[in-house]
């Protein structure tokens, strides 16, 4: 379990780390870290006190979330046509900037006044609730959220202490794409190999443009892979990291390094996605989720996008000896019930709604990844929506999700990315030596 002293060092590592962050919901000009007004009523909305023409009480609900203004554009829209499909209940959006939202749940959940709907990041079933108390077990709501629209594999990212507390709305894994475009006014084709990247380097460096960029999570997600490639063995256990063969960690350590010192990635603190819209980047990883949005990134800068293979270390290729993949899924996020809600049943109504009707499907489009639902999957093909470099992605994920491992929360956790980086930046920096680095980090995480 990460040890609680490493918040005595905090300010030092977030002096050298990069926070990256979802924008903020609402004026686009607006400071990103503001967080919107909450409890904000939409248009035609009825007052909590007031009655509807039968005489009952209306409901209302609050639905939480996170995202930039284009989500908030089309959530109001989406909330407004649930509305007036079910006119007895009013729901409250409540949409703030990532960077905000982590510390805003954590005292809304501390004081149990959360949202009765929630966009769940994967790592709160850990944080807030591990052995499964924490949120509604939406198990006890299938007759009103059809859980069959999802397979077993996928509800399972969502259990926690044998409790169903959330529903993924899709699935993410790490995505190597490449502005075809920009490879090829070098005379280069779409890597296919690490030793690819390697010799796209040394051409593209001298323009100062990187092959690949990837940031803080998607770089311990690469080195965390090395290492499971190279031993064949789990890195992670549940939330906790085992006990690592510290040769071969260092080893994927010196793999990240040797990629920086060619020139074929930047450091986290470096990191843009903006840098594939100016050419600074030819390449990047990043989730399933992400890829129309990086798509459209690049098309900015005159290019044209492509997905590439996963890249395994080249040594475990050549010795065809490696047992694992290397490979990481987790939900790109999850809709979950507060499990203080006063009205559970109206809030499972707007669940099944947000994740299984075709209306809110055609709204979100791949927003959020394309969806896990296979009606809303469905809704988003026959609106022929899905003829995509996103759906493609996804129909990868699809086909290798069988060699990959369920990715771990700790792997989520801002204060356990923060210590890995803080490390391996200090060690490729020469602010400390490999073995200084190795023991600070593992002292850390273990």
């Amino acid at each position: 379990m990460l040890k609680l002293k490493y918040k005595r060092i905090l300010s030092l590592i977030m002096a050298t780390v990069l926070c990256i962050s979802l924008a903020g919901c609402g004026d686009k000009n607006a400071d990103k870290n503001q967080v919107t007004k909450k409890d904000e009523s939409l248009p035609g909305e009825m007052p909590d006190d007031e009655k509807t023409a039968s005489g009952d009480e209306k409901v209302t609900i609050r639905y939480s979330l996170w995202g930039n203004d284009d989500r908030e554009e089309y959530t109001v829209r989406s909330i407004s046509n649930f509305m007036k499909l079910y006119p007895d209940i009013t729901v409250k959006i409540e949409c703030e900037a990532w960077k905000s939202h982590q510390d805003n749940m954590d005292e809304l959940m501390a004081e149990g006044d959360e949202a009765d709907v929630i966009q769940m990041n994967y790592n709160w079933l850990g944080r807030y609730s591990p052995d499964g108390q924490g949120f509604y077990d939406l198990k006890e709501l299938s007759d009103i959220i059809d859980l069959s629209e999802f397979s077993d594999e996928c509800l399972s990212y969502g259990m926690s202490g044998g409790k169903l507390n959330g529903i993924p709305v899709s699935l993410n894994t790490a995505t190597f794409m490449y502005n075809s475009s920009l490879y090829k006014s070098y005379g280069l084709e779409v890597p296919e190999t690490w030793s690819d990247i390697f010799r796209a380097a040394s051409v593209m460096k001298e323009d100062g443009v990187y092959p690949l960029i990837m940031d803080k999570y998607q770089a311990i997600s690469l080195m965390s892979g090395y290492y499971e490639q190279m031993t064949g063995r789990d890195l992670y256990l549940g939330n906790e990291v085992l006990n690592p063969d510290k040769k071969a960690l260092m080893e994927a350590v010196e793999f990240y390094k040797s990629l920086y010192e060619a020139g074929a990635i930047c450091l986290p603190a470096d990191f843009s996605e903006s840098m594939l819209e100016d050419g600074r980047a030819a390449g990047i990883v990043c989730w399933t989720s992400a890829v129309g949005t990086n798509e459209k990134r690049m098309e900015k800068a005159g290019g044209k996008a492509a997905l590439g293979n996963y890249l395994a270390a080249d040594k475990a290729l050549e010795s065809g000896k490696s047992s694992k993949s290397g490979r990481y899924v987790k939900p790109s996020m999850l809709l979950g019930i507060s499990v203080n809600t006063s009205h559970p049943k109206e809030a499972a109504l707007l669940v099944e709604y947000l994740l299984n009707s075709s209306e809110n499907a055609i709204l979100q489009g791949s927003d959020k990844g394309i969806p896990a639902s296979k009606s809303a999957e469905m809704a988003l093909m026959e609106a022929g929506e899905l003829n995509t470099l996103a759906y493609r992605a996804k129909i990868m994920l699809d086909y290798e999700i069988d060699v990959m491992s369920k990715k771990s929360e700790l792997m989520e956790q801002e204060i356990f990315a923060d210590v890995v980086v803080y490390s391996v930046d200090a060690y490729i920096k020469g602010e400390m030596t490999a073995e200084e680095a190795m023991e600070f980090m593992l002292r850390q995480v273990m």
